[in-house]
């Protein structure tokens, strides 16, 4: 994994949300929304499950893509972490501690 982020193209990049559907709820029910990014297109903000994101990396689907990867714990990245560099991408990177570790600083 990178320490850098290139900044150079917005277009390259996809923010893949790996949350369960449970884990994009509080748990008094409602949504846990996060900041909108309106400087990516729908193509590029993505909420897919990870068996599902997994079966496109190994069909090398965003290889020309820089991949900004985030989970609720920080856990399921771990594991997809593997995948990523069984397939040879090079271009990503994972919220440190998932969105857990930052919520309360979006929901104030």
């Amino acid at each position: 994994m990178q320490s850098n982020i290139n900044t150079t193209s917005i277009a390259c990049w996809v923010v893949i949300n790996i949350r369960d559907p449970a884990q994009r709820r509080n748990s008094d029910g409602t949504p846990n929304k996060l900041p909108d990014m309106p400087l990516l297109s729908r193509d590029n903000r993505l909420k897919i499950n990870i068996d599902i994101l997994k079966r496109k990396l190994n069909k090398q689907y965003y290889q020309d893509k820089q991949l900004l990867i985030f989970d609720a714990t920080g856990e399921q990245v771990r594991w997809l972490q593997y995948t990523l560099e069984r397939q040879g991408y090079r271009n990503y990177y994972f919220l440190k501690g998932g969105v857990y570790s930052v919520s309360h600083i979006i929901n104030q």
